[in-house]
């Protein structure tokens, strides 16, 4: 209800969803939050939802594995007292997405952009995100790590404004 309020109706929107928020996004739209369905859905970093559950770690797992991914700054890491407060919403971030479980709902009547990169979500891991929307979705390789954004921005940035100007022209 408070996203519906705070968005204007009149205007078409798109949503984008990147890691775990590629399933918050996509649970938006297919369990009809919204008022309708927005122009178009982007993904990134992220599997295909329903083929592959994020799994539960201990906390000492996800903080390797985000380490692993390149996701702390050094200086971050340096300080164990602001890495405690930095990592705890991160901790409960993981917690919450291991409990979420893909369920066959109506498939959003829009088209997506799926952002990958092969290091990370190899092309197998993300190509079910075609068969979640009703529109056409296009895919997008890039190299580097789960955090591909940071060196792609621009690039990312130019796909994401052509595939608006499409949906609203």
């Amino acid at each position: 209800e408070y996203v519906r309020r705070r968005r204007n109706a009149e205007l078409p929107y798109a949503l984008f969803g990147y890691s775990m928020g590629a399933a918050f996004a996509y649970e938006m739209v297919s369990r009809e939050i919204l008022d309708r369905p927005p122009a178009h859905l982007f993904f990134g970093a992220r599997a295909c939802i329903a083929d592959e559950p994020i799994r539960e770690l201990t906390d000492e797992e996800v903080l390797i594995h985000v380490k692993q991914l390149g996701g702390f700054d050094p200086k971050l890491m340096s300080n164990p007292r602001l890495f405690r407060v930095f990592t705890h919403p991160l901790l409960d971030d993981f917690h919450i997405a291991a409990q979420y479980r893909f369920a066959e709902g109506k498939h959003p009547d829009c088209g997506s952009t799926v952002l990958y990169s092969e290091e990370d979500t190899p092309f197998p891991a993300v190509k079910g995100w075609s068969q979640l929307t009703a529109g056409k979705t296009d895919f997008f390789a890039f190299s580097g790590s789960h955090f591909f954004m940071r060196e792609h921005s621009q690039q990312i940035a130019r796909i994401i404004s052509e595939k608006l100007k499409e949906c609203i022209e």
